[in-house]
């Protein structure tokens, strides 16, 4: 079964009512079928204007649905990276659902947000994720905690090994 490609992206009149409703009915492929539902994302989510009010409301939809898919693949970084990016205070979001239910946009975003959310909050976090019984997300992690010190980013403080092992359980 291929994936749901719409021709042209929904018209959201009725709005997060829609948005959440064309998540849901997204068609998901077969194990080993090669196609996914990144090019129905892109459709849906290309161009979407978000007004202010909106913004927080539109962030947490998105996140919630790649909650509820935490090791799915949606690109790298992709069409939900992409869009919850473009919405200012975003990063704020992306790290409490990091903390709460973790899923590899949120480890993402985190990773590609360390400027502005600070090394302090995320490094313990992606460190919890080394010990997660997903194994995307758990070589995800390993690999973003192996790129920060060549970075400039200080994680010298953290005993990094004894932090996974006091938080490891929780994920």
């Amino acid at each position: 079964m291929s994936p749901k490609k719409p021709t042209q992206r929904p018209d959201l009149r009725t709005w997060p009512e829609d948005l959440q409703s064309e998540l849901s009915a997204l068609s998901w492929p077969e194990e080993g079928e090669g196609d996914s539902v990144v090019p129905a994302l892109y459709t849906l989510l290309r161009g979407m204007e978000v007004e202010a009010k909106d913004a927080q409301e539109f962030v947490q939809i998105l996140l919630e649905f790649c909650e509820e898919n935490p090791s799915e693949e949606f690109g790298n970084p992709g069409p939900i990276v992409r869009a919850i990016e473009r919405i200012s205070g975003s990063e704020a979001l992306a790290l409490a659902s990091l903390a709460s239910k973790p899923s590899l946009v949120a480890l993402r975003l985190c990773f590609r947000s360390l400027g502005e959310l600070g090394c302090e909050d995320v490094v313990p976090l992606i460190t919890r994720l080394t010990k997660s019984p997903i194994p995307i997300l758990r070589d995800e992690a390993a690999s973003f905690l192996s790129e920060l010190e060549p970075a400039g980013f200080e994680v010298d403080d953290l005993d990094l090994e004894e932090l996974a092992d006091d938080i490891g359980s929780d994920t």
